[in-house]
């Protein structure tokens, strides 16, 4: 099979944090934003949990490191807020999840 060459170019990262219900597994999230982000994202980690009076009642607060790379080419900014506004949108419905304020 093909081996997938490590990109040499910079990595762009972006945070989101995600508002769900607690019922809501954090790895669907993650799965949900990978589907999203799509072949730029190189890896999404949760870094950060949230619960208390920020969010509600019966919901959490969980933040995503997005580590995403172009295969052939630098990743523009506005090229990288696509991709997390993509990965978003994805978790939205599924998860109910709604981007933190």
């Amino acid at each position: 099979g093909e081996v997938m060459a490590i990109s040499s170019f910079p990595v762009a990262k972006e945070e989101v944090a995600l508002v769900v219900d607690k019922s809501v597994a954090a790895e669907d999230v993650r799965q949900a934003l990978i589907e999203g982000a799509g072949p730029l994202l190189e890896s999404v980690e949760v870094f950060d949990v949230y619960e208390g009076e920020q969010v509600g009642d019966n919901h959490m607060s969980l933040a995503f490191n997005l580590r995403l790379r172009g295969a052939d080419r630098p990743l523009p900014d506005s090229e990288a807020l696509e991709t997390r506004d993509a990965a978003v949108a994805r978790a939205e419905e599924p998860c109910g999840a709604q981007l933190r304020s």
